[in-house]
């Protein structure tokens, strides 16, 4: 899954993966997703969200695309500063048969990269001020 940050609290992201039988009938499906964090500067940060997308039976002499959805909810963990461990639940039913779906759970880790922005922040002074850099006296 690549997902982007919108605000501290939303993100957005598509992904692609391998689901089913694989001896069968594996399929492969295409999902975006929203996901709202619940506690987004905490150490475990709940979410909650949807995902919707299509998936397709790879193998299949005449493979169709079916449209998946459903909610998802979960946790990521911080273990430093730009990595996390990640556990999802989320229920996805095909969009033509909503009364049946697949519960699935998943543990991952996600790699945190924001450019532009500072990950560590100056060491103060006694005196409550951010130290500057000085030019050495001219001779």
């Amino acid at each position: 899954m690549l997902g982007f940050s919108v605000t501290d609290a939303w993100q957005v992201g598509l992904g692609i993966g391998l689901t089913g039988d694989f001896e069968t009938s594996p399929s492969t499906a295409l999902q975006g997703q929203a996901l709202y964090h619940l506690a987004p500067t905490a150490t475990i940060i709940p979410y909650v969200g949807a995902h919707a997308g299509g998936q397709a039976d790879v193998f299949s002499a005449s493979p169709r695309i079916q449209e998946v959805l459903g909610p998802q909810m979960g946790a990521k963990l911080r273990c430093g500063e730009k990595v996390l461990l990640i556990v999802d639940l989320r229920y996805s039913m095909r969009a033509a048969q909503p009364d049946g779906g697949t519960l699935f759970l998943s543990v991952g880790f996600g790699l945190i990269e924001r450019p532009g922005v500072q990950h560590a922040e100056p060491p103060e002074t006694e005196g409550g001020t951010t130290p500057q850099l000085q030019r050495p006296a001219e001779e």
